[in-house]
């Protein structure tokens, strides 16, 4: 899982339909710059509106079968936290979505730096697109480092126990350790070379 999580934020950085590139061309879009949709690396901050709403719990286990839809047809079988989040099973984070308000769930995305249109459906909470995936979610690339690192790094005021089950599941422990498995050669060694920030939208336009 940790491997997937890194390369899925590798992917989320990458320009839209650019061919990929070393990491010093995923971030140039910066905090502020175009979103993009993230699919499962929202899944982290649903489990925190869950435990928002469920103060003092722990979610039930789960069993995923063929009927659930999950990304694996025959599904997972019986999972608690840390075996869902190992897998990433789409249907044990759908089940955590709709118990949970749709509002404080747009709520959670938007503080950690996602932008949310709504009405918002469990599914586009949990990052699956379709018919039945009302809503939509997408992060730009800086806010989306910005977003996992304060979940590496900060506690929950509700259910820090399960971030720290989640972490665990995932066996990372800090964002130097999530990206370790990406190859040296693909990451910036030397400071990122930006222009200086415009000072206002009408020296952007004039820019432009």
């Amino acid at each position: 899982m940790k491997l997937l999580l890194a390369a899925g934020v590798a992917a989320a950085l990458a320009p839209a339909g650019a061919a990929p590139e070393p990491l010093q061309a995923w971030t140039l879009g910066g905090r502020d710059g175009p979103t993009r949709p993230v699919g499962s690396l929202q899944k982290p901050f649903v489990l925190e509106a869950w435990a928002r709403a469920h103060p003092g719990q722990r979610p039930a286990a789960f069993t995923c079968t063929r009927a659930s839809g999950c990304w694996l047809p025959a599904g997972h079988g019986r999972l608690e936290l840390a075996r869902a989040t190992s897998v990433s099973c789409n249907a044990f984070f759908l089940e955590l979505a709709r118990a949970t308000p749709a509002e404080l769930l747009a709520q959670v995305l938007r503080e950690r730096g996602f932008v949310v249109a709504e009405p918002l459906s469990p599914e586009a909470a949990i990052g699956l697109i379709g018919p039945r995936a009302a809503g939509e979610v997408a992060i730009a690339p800086q806010a989306l480092l910005v977003a996992y690192r304060e979940l590496l790094r900060s506690p929950w005021s509700q259910g820090e126990a399960l971030r720290q089950e989640l972490l665990d599941a995932v066996g990372a422990s800090d964002v130097e350790e999530l990206f370790a498995q990406i190859p040296a050669d693909h990451r910036l060694t030397r400071p990122l070379e930006l222009p200086p920030a415009l000072a206002s939208e009408g020296d952007l336009q004039r820019h432009l």
